[in-house]
């Protein structure tokens, strides 16, 4: 082997090394990439939930838990359900997407869970009274409540930040 046959040998070594560290490269940068559009998608998702609906609860009856006397007033007017069932099933949504890794669930803890399991909370009555018919009803939106309420008796969060930057 000649020194110019050596000089190549190395070369490509190199090359491919510069190859590898390139792939690597990219790979972390579309994963950091990957991971600050699930955390915006959230951020946008939920500024949307916090829209007409939950106006429209609240200055109505208030921010403490709905009674039984509420959950039939609002049961007699269509309107008024049709907007709790769509405050709960934006709710649902998110919670699916949380549930299933689409949606940042560190984002939502940190931005949203008190909020989240204040409005749960309000609307249980409203749920159960719906799960005579669905027995399935919200238990997503249930699950999530569950686990930040368990997350925040444990620890505040502090989680949520970007890692691949």
């Amino acid at each position: 082997m000649n020194t110019r046959e050596i000089i190549l040998g190395v070369l490509q070594f190199l090359a491919l090394v510069a190859v590898f560290i390139q792939v690597y490269v990219a790979f972390n940068a579309v994963k950091a990439d990957h991971e600050r559009k699930r955390k915006q998608s959230t951020i946008e998702y939920i500024g949307k939930i916090w829209s007409e609906s939950r106006y429209e609860l609240e200055s109505r009856y208030g921010t403490d838990p709905l009674t039984k006397e509420d959950i039939k007033d609002i049961e007699n007017n269509k309107e008024l359900t049709a907007s709790v069932i769509r405050l709960l099933g934006q709710l649902e949504h998110i919670a699916v997407g949380v549930n299933s890794g689409v949606y940042d669930k560190d984002i939502l803890y940190r931005m949203s869970s008190a909020s989240i399991s204040k409005i749960y909370a309000r609307l249980y009555l409203f749920v159960e009274e719906r799960r005579k018919n669905n027995p399935r009803a919200y238990i997503e939106l249930e699950e999530l409540v569950s686990e930040f309420r368990e997350r925040n008796r444990d620890r505040p969060g502090t989680s949520g930040n970007i890692r691949h930057s």
